[in-house]
């Protein structure tokens, strides 16, 4: 059922499997947080998942909300759907390379700020940024999918370097907007 308790919930050392059908997921900190099960995870506020975020089937909806992924992902299967009201941030320390679920309909924001000794975060498929995207330490490799980032704002997080990057490795590619006033790549 809907995680919908108006209590306190303190997370501890445990996993919380979101398993059912069209389920509502609480705005909370979570330990480990699974999504599995068919159709809507749909967020109901802002949600951090401090350890291990695992997708293995249905969508994780953010719902104009923000996901703060502070651990590490699996993905074996499942999506995250955006919004252009929806927020990433992916605060990690983690020494494990992170991949990220194919995430649909785009973000307003996207953060990286990946430290640890392997930084690199891969995305799961094409996405689109419409607000702005900071880059404050780690490498977005885009492998085989576009990052599009839709507006004309500089990407924040400079100075970039060979750990502070978009990473073409692949067929993908970074596809930015730009205007008469705003014209470095940076």
């Amino acid at each position: 059922g809907n995680n919908n308790h108006s209590g306190t919930f303190t997370c501890g050392t445990g996993t919380v499997n979101y398993k059912g059908t069209a389920q509502q997921v609480r705005s909370s900190t979570y330990n480990n947080l699974t999504i599995s099960g068919s159709n809507n995870k749909t967020l109901q506020g802002d949600i951090t998942v401090g350890g291990a975020a695992n997708f293995t089937a249905g969508a994780l909806v953010l719902n104009g909300f923000t996901l703060n992924l502070d651990g590490t992902t699996t993905v074996t299967a499942g999506t995250i759907t955006g919004s252009a009201t929806s927020s990433l941030s992916i605060v990690s320390s983690s020494n494990a390379a992170m991949t990220l679920p194919n995430i649909n309909a785009g973000l307003l924001n996207l953060t990286l700020n990946k430290t640890g000794t392997t930084r690199t975060v891969a995305l799961g498929g094409a996405l689109s940024v419409s607000g702005t995207l900071t880059l404050t330490s780690g490498a977005l490799q885009l492998g085989a999918f576009d990052l599009t980032q839709t507006n004309s704002t500089a990407i924040a997080g400079a100075p970039f370097s060979n750990t502070n990057m978009v990473e073409t490795n692949g067929t993908g590619s970074l596809i930015r907007s730009a205007n008469v006033t705003n014209e470095s790549f940076n």
